[in-house]
């Protein structure tokens, strides 16, 4: 793998940016891995970060609790700690074109080429992946409400359907028939 600059020239700073030894300073996005025969560390992929650049430095902590909500259609493994209700879009790569701006992607899995429809998901719902699978990531770049690893999620969920994605209940989320009432909460704290 080449990079940019030479390894050489990199210095970390204390509040985690990274620095050439040019004058221009980035977030960076670093990828390691162990070897395990030798125990070395390796970078295996770093990249500047683009996802946080130019937002608010104030922290806003939103709790969300659910009043009421419809019949549980599935779970997975909850991404984030909002929730959300919307159309559901069942779409397999072939069908990504037909996922409107606020719909909730269903979908069995995801991979890099997905990357542009995802950004138009109010959700992402996926049928396999865990905490460390493609659509677990972009969710958590983008900000998006996602429950990976549902394993029914595409034979319990409809297009058009309106369902609630909820990542507020903690490590499990859940997919609920109909749009759920709740509450928000939200707390300002500067950064």
């Amino acid at each position: 793998m080449r990079f940019p600059f030479p390894m050489r020239t990199w210095l970390r700073w204390p509040n985690g940016a990274f620095k050439s030894s040019s004058t221009t300073a980035n977030r960076w996005t670093l990828e390691w891995a162990k070897d395990g025969q030798s125990g070395k560390l390796y970078i295996v992929q770093a990249r500047p970060e683009t996802v946080h650049a130019g937002k608010s430095t104030h922290t806003v902590v939103r709790t969300y609790n659910i009043r009421s909500k419809g019949k549980k259609l599935t779970e997975g493994i909850a991404l984030g700690e909002k929730l959300l209700s919307g159309p559901g879009c069942c779409a397999s790569p072939e069908e990504a074109h037909l996922l409107e701006e606020g719909e909730v992607l269903v979908t069995d899995i995801t991979n890099p080429d997905w990357d542009p429809i995802m950004k138009r998901a109010a959700a992402i719902v996926t049928n396999k992946g865990g905490r460390t699978s493609h659509a677990a990531i972009v969710a958590r770049e983008l900000g998006t409400v996602a429950i990976v690893g549902c394993g029914d999620a595409t034979d319990s969920i409809h297009d058009g359907d309106i369902i609630t994605v909820s990542c507020a209940e903690g490590k499990t989320g859940f997919v609920y028939a109909g749009k759920a009432e709740w509450t928000v909460t939200e707390k300002t704290s500067p950064g």
